[in-house]
């Protein structure tokens, strides 16, 4: 993994040198559109993982309310089996 690291960066450096060579400035220009969308890509990914947390979480709540729910059934239904 390193390795293949190593190449793609490199192999961007490379390619950045070259453009720079052409057009200065340019680079800089690339690296501010690469940032926006490493943005954009990190604030969807946290947006997704925080609704699905979201959504274990209700589950979890509405399972607990109802084990809650039907112990309660089962106790007034109890005491009233002994009140009777």
């Amino acid at each position: 993994d390193d390795q293949l690291e190593d190449e793609i960066s490199s192999f961007v450096l490379g390619f950045r040198e070259e453009i720079e060579n052409i057009k200065p400035g340019f680079g800089d220009s690339i690296d501010y559109e690469i940032d926006k969308i490493t943005n954009s890509l990190q604030s969807d990914y946290s947006e997704e993982r925080n609704n699905r947390i979201n959504k274990i979480d209700n589950e979890m709540d509405n399972e607990a309310d109802n084990r809650n729910n039907k112990i309660d059934n089962e106790m007034d239904d109890e005491a009233e089996f002994e009140d009777d």
